[in-house]
């Protein structure tokens, strides 16, 4: 499974709509519930909603990945630490 972070907004649907139209199972990481419909709508049954800071969150999301796509959000201050705390 792949994991994509970010997994609501433009650049996430787009890798999540190329990684399923090759068959790769994947995992969509959102900050809110909001984005469920959309992503389940476009055939991604695996969502995790939670901050990039919460730790139970991301345990929750990495668990299993074989590959994660990060996506950080735009010039965030916290963009190093958020990368780090996926690995």
């Amino acid at each position: 499974m792949i994991l994509v972070t970010g997994a609501g907004g433009k650049t996430g649907k787009a890798i999540l709509n190329a990684l399923l139209a090759r068959g790769r199972p994947v995992r969509a990481f959102v900050r809110s519930t909001a984005h469920e419909a959309a992503l389940k709508a476009m055939g991604v049954r695996d969502i995790v909603a939670g901050e990039m800071n919460d730790r139970h969150a991301l345990d929750h999301a990495t668990r299993g990945a074989e590959a994660i796509y990060h996506i950080c959000p735009n010039v965030s201050p916290h963009e190093i630490s958020f990368a780090q705390a996926l690995t």
